[in-house]
């Protein structure tokens, strides 16, 4: 009779979260209750929803001759290539096709055609031992208990766009808004070995990347100073965070202190003089240097070699080799360093980072918090208590590691759900042979600016061609091609959006729930001064940290394997990513929050530079008139505008 009773409770609790044992198929999204109670059904009757899916412009409704024949604008690394045009074989044309059945693009579904996926014929070279294989399409249509599923992010939105057609329009390898972002690819590796701090009027390959940039005009989406591409704003992300100080965020250059005692309570360290030996043990974050004159799939047949992932001797045919990278470490100076940490890098290694260095310096957690000083002598306050594995540094540290997967499953099903968009390599090739004497019926239709004879973009193309010839590429010398960092040069994953950029933007997200991202950052040294900007204002942990995503996203653009937008678009999907993680993770706390009304919150500063409240329920921006008009006045770009009018 208990039993029966206890079974008649849960039945009433299920229904009234509006959960089911047997939840509808092919719904937008599974509800959280639904979410929880997936593995008693999963095996025999998979959970089905509607994934954002289907085909894209450029792959023409799946005829492999439509706009770019052969899927020559798709993601199609390591099928089979033709080694004269660089295009699919007959065969790579139907392992494409099985891809796109494989992920049953075309019919909503949580499910996978696995004979198709497994029928697909990568390219192996003879003798093939270990051989590079697609990463990951399956884990598109993962679940997830905390945050959000993949089905109910809306991409296009978060990206500015109304529709997800807007938004493919301007992915596509024909339009001109990817036309202005190759070009700027094209002038980042130019500027590779040049520092930061030399982005200057006076640096003429600063002078050419502005031009070139300024000649598409509204085109190009990244932020301008009075409508144009200033040596302020170049390479720079569309937040006001990136817009203000170096180039540089600070959290990539400030030292990582001993953790006294382990990162739990700082301020016990400070009690116990810790701080005495921090000079003796803090270091700084440096990469391994590459050699610059060292750079790959610079010639056709290396380009090829690449798409197709051969081998030789169990190694890519031009492999790393002694010589390729100098000692010692190095702290991050220019483009070139920036790349070599992002190909290095762990999955969040630098928000881990971020997290060290707000620990050690004992920066204030937010405000919200019962642990942190009261804002007035009657606010809710735990005097007795501190933060711990709530709401202090673990939480942060955990939160970092467990959104990161979050961010990285959303990513991955943007990349081979929505867009499989193809990496810059394939789109220098395709403006190789179009600028070479191939047509368009062959290669498929470009912006007319990429292959102009005459103006700044010919230019900046005959300075990446003479910049190669100077690095010991002689053979490179006639061709457009762009020089990547890595052997391997791209992923094997479609481009777009960037993994490391999605996952940037939902790391600096949690670390902003945590730590009072309106604080100033400031010196490592005795007196704590703030750091100023070039205007004399402090700069703030938020913008910092949204900063340091936009410069994580720009290391992989500079290594030539991802465009601006992957990146932009990558961590506005990722803060969203992060808030919906974090609404379900207030659920966790027994705390009592300093929020209006009953329900536990965060606030923190958005990327867009406007101040939200978290609810489990709710996302409510709390900005106030005055500080919402600063914002959008000292905003070049609106990161949330609609692109498809811009």
């Amino acid at each position: 009779m208990n039993t029966k009773k206890t079974s008649s409770k849960k039945k009433v609790d299920d229904n009234k979260d509006g959960c089911n044992r047997t939840p509808p198929l092919k719904r937008p999204e599974l509800t959280k209750c639904e979410r929880d109670h997936a593995t008693d059904y999963q095996t025999s009757n998979p959970p089905g929803y509607d994934v954002p899916s289907g085909r894209t412009l450029d792959e023409a409704g799946g005829n492999h001759q439509g706009p770019f024949p052969r899927f020559a604008a798709s993601f199609h690394k390591l099928l089979k290539h033709d080694p004269d045009t660089g295009l699919l074989t007959d065969e790579g044309v139907a392992d494409y096709i099985k891809l796109l059945q494989g992920l049953k693009i075309d019919a909503p579904s949580s499910d996978f055609d696995h004979e198709a996926l497994n029928d697909i014929n990568l390219f192996v070279s003879p003798g093939t031992q270990r051989r590079r294989v697609l990463i990951n399409p399956r884990s598109s249509k993962a679940l997830t208990i905390k945050g959000a599923d993949s089905a109910s992010y809306r991409s296009w939105e978060l990206a500015g766009y109304a529709t997800k057609e807007l938004l493919l329009k301007d992915l596509s390898l024909r339009s001109a808004t990817t036309a202005a972002e190759m070009i700027e690819l094209y002038v980042m590796a130019l500027l590779r070995d040049h520092r930061f701090t030399n982005y200057t009027s006076a640096n003429y390959y600063v002078n050419l990347a502005l031009r070139a940039l300024n000649h598409f005009g509204d085109d190009f989406k990244g932020p301008k100073e009075g409508g144009s591409v200033t040596v302020k704003t170049l390479f720079r992300g569309n937040s006001p965070g990136d817009l203000k100080g170096d180039y540089l965020s600070k959290f990539l250059l400030l030292r990582r202190g001993p953790l006294f005692p382990s990162g739990c309570a700082p301020h016990v360290a400070n009690l116990t003089n810790a701080q005495i030996f921090f000079n003796d043990f803090a270091r700084y974050l440096t990469v391994p240097p590459p050699n610059p004159n060292r750079e790959f799939g610079l010639t056709w047949n290396r380009y090829v070699e690449i798409q197709n992932g051969a081998q030789q001797n169990g190694l890519l045919t031009d492999p790393y080799r002694v010589g390729d990278f100098f000692t010692p470490a190095v702290r991050i100076a220019n483009g070139r360093h920036l790349g070599s940490l992002v190909h290095v890098d762990s999955l969040y290694e630098e928000y881990t980072w971020a997290v060290d260095v707000l620990t050690v310096g004992d920066y204030k957690r937010t405000p919200v918090s019962i642990y942190s000083d009261p804002p007035t002598p009657g606010a809710v306050h735990a005097r007795n208590e501190g933060d711990g594995p709530t709401l202090g540094p673990p939480d942060a540290a955990s939160l970092v590691g467990a959104v990161a997967l979050e961010a990285a499953r959303e990513a991955w099903t943007q990349k081979w759900l929505v867009a499989r968009r193809a990496r810059p390599e394939v789109l220098a090739a395709l403006i190789h042979k179009r600028r070479t004497g191939g047509n368009e019926a062959t290669y498929g239709p470009l912006d007319s600016r990429l292959l102009e004879t005459t103006g700044v973009i010919n230019e900046v193309m005959e300075r990446v061609r003479m910049a190669n010839r100077n690095r010991g590429q002689s053979s490179a010398a006639a061709t457009y091609l762009l020089g990547q960092m890595f052997p391997e040069a791209a992923p094997s994953h479609p481009a777009w959006p960037s993994g490391h950029a999605t996952i940037g933007g939902a790391c600096v997200t949690v670390i902003k729930a945590i730590f009072d991202d309106r604080q100033p950052v400031v010196h490592q040294t005795p007196g704590a001064e703030p750091f100023l900007d070039e205007d004399g204002n402090q700069l703030r942990v938020g913008r910092e940290l949204d900063k340091l995503a936009s410069n994580v996203a720009f290391g992989r653009n500079f290594g030539g394997v991802h465009y601006r937008s992957d990146g932009e678009h990558g961590i506005l999907l990722g803060e969203k990513v992060a808030i919906r993680f974090l609404q379900d993770h207030l659920r966790t706390y027994r705390e009592k929050f300093r929020c209006p009304g009953t329900e536990p919150c965060f606030e923190l500063t958005k990327r867009n530079g406007r101040r939200y409240r978290i609810t489990p329920t709710a996302e409510v921006d709390i900005t106030p008139a005055v500080a919402a008009q600063a914002v959008e006045q000292e905003m070049m770009v609106d990161p949330t505008a609609d692109r498809s009018v811009m």
